[in-house]
């Protein structure tokens, strides 16, 4: 930004001391044009790097950051923060109270930022004829999975959207929606046959983030569970069981090592977004330009004194109900929750809109994982996507789900408590019900519990005393972004 006020600058300057038909012929010094780009696979790799760079945004028009806002959502955190006008667009998600004009709005122009920078990939790619540093395939294959992925976002929060496949040209600026269900078959489509089996199984350590065959399969099985697309289950149990079969993933004995640094892109992580601490980023009026994570501080508990961990704003506290959830013994209530006043610390309760003194655990600040020059947007902690946990409770329901083998399904799910307990003494007889309890438990306020009250039928029955309808299953579409294609946009119903 610093660069581009420069040159307007010196525009200026050479506007006021006389134009010349040569100042006005562009001829760039120091950029270059689009149309000379995207002529070798180094450039491609990096508008690829450009792709992936939208996953960080967790500033982009106002705070979107997905997973705490889909635990805000759910029944398993309020909204918080400083007081009830802290953040409006967040506060109105809690009741469901949504509108047009407030909401978290910036989802929308963030992931169509991104499928745009993957269709910049697939379109452009085969500009390039020789390749001998990257592989082609697999970078075309990574730009279907982001965009796929980005349009997956896109599908949950608003249903109804524009399904731009390709980089539109002038006139089609204003493109009409496609319904959900084609959405949901384009997602599929696009994961069969231009990402599964095009990837590899694992990454180089250089290259930690980029997006695994693993990865792709789960995407495809969260996406098929969401849609409760039966004709499907069995195709995706097989394919989750090849990934379990791969031997690539397995469970660390203790979730606190997964959340740790440590545990970053480690043998339980199936898909990984990558934060870093290493930018020095402190700009508040374009925090998606940074590469940390501002979920931490956000989600931190508000004037905490004590050890270990970093003051933050007090946002999505934990409700009592999912602390109170955890059976005697099982271990995750302590790797999931953090209860201050056990700690022997201090916080500033009065001062958090809806204390409840329970705070999450897995994304909350540590002082040494942020940069010192700018410690609020750039703590470095790795957003877990998809766990391995994740994948043993898709497989088990699949299976059952398509009359798949039930001692298969079994095993995952006991897999699962087995860790939970650190023995085998709790299991229990695998059933949808029981899967769907564990999953709660074992990824709760990584963002996944909302949508699994969604695609189970159970949002209204459980979320009906906050303001849910089934009316309310899908967020406004941003009264701007409906503006801005004078009107070829339609409101999703109710708004």
């Amino acid at each position: 930004m610093k660069k581009f006020k420069y040159i307007i600058a010196a525009a200026l300057i050479s506007v006021f001391s006389g134009c010349t038909d040569e100042w006005l012929t562009l001829q760039p010094r120091t950029q270059i044009l689009e149309s000379a780009y995207y002529q070798n696979e180094d450039q491609l790799f990096e508008a690829l790097v450009a792709s992936y760079d939208v996953l960080q945004w967790k500033g982009y028009g106002g705070y979107t950051q997905f997973e705490m806002i889909s635990d805000i959502l759910s029944d398993d955190a309020l909204c918080g923060g400083g007081s009830a006008d802290d953040q409006p667009p967040l506060q109105v998600l809690e009741h469901f109270s949504a509108t047009p004009t407030l909401s978290p709005d910036g989802f929308w122009g963030k992931y169509y930022s991104g499928i745009n920078r993957s269709n910049i990939v697939i379109e452009k790619i085969d500009n390039v004829e020789e390749w001998s540093i990257y592989s082609k395939n697999r970078v075309l294959a990574e730009a279907h999975f982001l965009r796929v992925y980005y349009f997956y976002n896109l599908w949950r929060l608003y249903g109804n959207v524009p399904l731009v496949d390709h980089l539109l040209i002038p006139e089609e600026y204003n493109y009409p929606q496609s319904t959900p269900d084609e959405v949901y078959a384009f997602l599929v489509d696009m994961l069969d046959n231009n990402v599964i089996g095009k990837l590899p199984e694992t990454i180089k350590s250089e290259y930690l983030g980029r997006i695994t065959n693993g990865a792709a399969i789960a995407l495809k099985a969260k996406i098929v569970l969401f849609q409760n697309d039966d004709s499907k289950m069995a195709e995706v149990a097989t394919e989750l069981k090849s990934v379990i079969g791969s031997g690539k993933y397995e469970l660390l004995p203790s979730m606190d090592d997964i959340f740790d640094l440590s545990g970053e892109f480690c043998k339980e992580s199936v898909f990984e977004i990558n934060h870093t601490a290493a930018s020095n980023w402190g700009d508040w009026g374009w925090l998606s330009g940074g590469e940390g994570n501002i979920q931490i501080v956000m989600s931190g508990i508000r004037g905490y004194t004590g050890p270990i961990y970093y003051a933050g704003w007090g946002f999505s506290p934990v409700q009592p109900e999912l602390v109170n959830l955890y059976e005697a013994g099982d271990l995750r209530k302590d790797w999931t929750i953090i209860d201050p006043v056990a700690l022997g610390a201090t916080y500033d309760a009065d001062g958090t809109y809806q204390n409840t003194g329970f705070f999450q655990k897995k994304y909350a600040p540590i002082g040494s994982n942020t940069n010192p020059a700018n410690e609020l947007t750039n703590f470095n902690n790795n957003m877990r996507i998809i766990r391995y946990s994740d994948v043993l409770l898709m497989t088990a329901e699949a299976l059952l789900r398509s009359g798949g083998n039930q001692a298969d399904a079994q095993s995952y799910y006991d897999l699962v408590r087995d860790r939970a307990f650190g023995n085998e003494s709790n299991r229990k007889t695998v059933s949808l019900d029981n899967i769907y309890k564990e999953r709660r438990l074992e990824l709760a306020l990584e963002g996944h519990r909302y949508w699994d009250l969604i695609r189970t039928g159970k949002a209204e029955s459980v979320l009906g005393s906050l303001g849910y309808t089934s009316d309310k299953r899908y967020l406004p579409i941003p009264q701007v972004e409906i503006d801005k294609t004078n009107g070829v946009l339609v409101q999703n119903p109710s708004y």
